[in-house]
């Protein structure tokens, strides 16, 4: 059987077991085709029966040793897109995915995934946090929003996530300061330290985008931005208080408070 005709088989018997997780023929379908030829149609089969719940050792043993030899990128990014699915079932595969994100030959997209998947795989615990904070000094953006999402998807994103990204804030390449402001934004009033800097690049920052991003993680950041953000509406320009205005907004009623307030005061 060719590679196209396999795969196809193993498709319709993944799609049988979503009906029927019992159905015999295409749990043998899947479990033949575990010991061929056909990396794609091993590692398809190997993801079904992950999904039926059925023979799941033999199917995370086979990913772990097809995953990291596939040439075909493409079949690497949705297999780590599988498996982030699939989360904390396929913990064991752990250090498999982490192999993939410590290779600097691998392609950024895969290592941006294979962040993400670690965060998925590790959700509700600190397993992953040793691997990817140290990611957050990448030079590479695609890798560093895939260490950010991953982070975010273990439920623990601490001060050090923080402190790694305000510098960021200033980075000559635009992509890495929207996605350091996105990051921060993502952590909300924990990200109280960077308010500073936030407040500070609203005035400087040239791209409209990341000024959209500044304002969100402002606005996110809650209490912390409500006294600087007051202040740039009543003392500063036209379009760093549009901003301003954008962000305490976001804040909810206690922003909406102090400006109401200062603007009292004013009159």
């Amino acid at each position: 059987m060719n590679r196209p005709d396999e795969a196809a088989a193993v498709l319709a018997a993944i799609a049988v077991c979503r009906a029927d997780p019992f159905d015999l023929p295409a749990i043998r379908v899947m479990t033949s085709a575990l010991g061929g030829d056909d990396e794609y149609a091993c590692i398809l089969a190997a993801l079904g029966m992950l999904r039926a719940n059925v023979g799941a050792d033999d199917a995370m043993h086979v990913i772990e040793q097809k995953l990291p030899q596939l040439s075909d990128e493409a079949c690497q990014y949705k297999v780590l897109t599988q498996l982030k699915q699939l989360g904390t079932s396929v913990a064991p595969l752990f250090n498999c995915v982490r192999a993939l994100l410590d290779n600097p030959d691998a392609e950024p997209i895969i290592r941006q995934q294979a962040a993400s998947c670690l965060g998925h795989m590790t959700t509700g615990t600190t397993s992953a946090l040793d691997v990817l904070l140290p990611k957050l000094g990448t030079s590479d953006w695609r890798l560093l929003v895939g260490v950010i999402k991953g982070l975010q998807a273990t439920g623990h994103m601490p001060a050090q996530m923080v402190d790694s990204l305000i510098p960021l804030l200033t980075h000559q390449d635009k992509e890495m300061r929207g996605v350091a402001a996105a990051g921060i934004g993502y952590m909300g009033k924990a990200a109280g330290a960077a308010v500073p800097t936030l407040i500070e690049r609203l005035g400087e920052e040239p791209n409209i985008e990341v000024c959209q991003m500044l304002t969100e993680a402002l606005g996110n950041a809650g209490e912390a931005a409500v006294a600087p953000l007051t202040s740039i509406i009543v003392n500063g320009d036209r379009q760093r208080a549009e901003l301003a205005m954008q962000a305490l907004a976001r804040t909810g009623e206690q922003g909406c408070h102090s400006y109401c307030g200062s603007s009292m005061q004013g009159q």
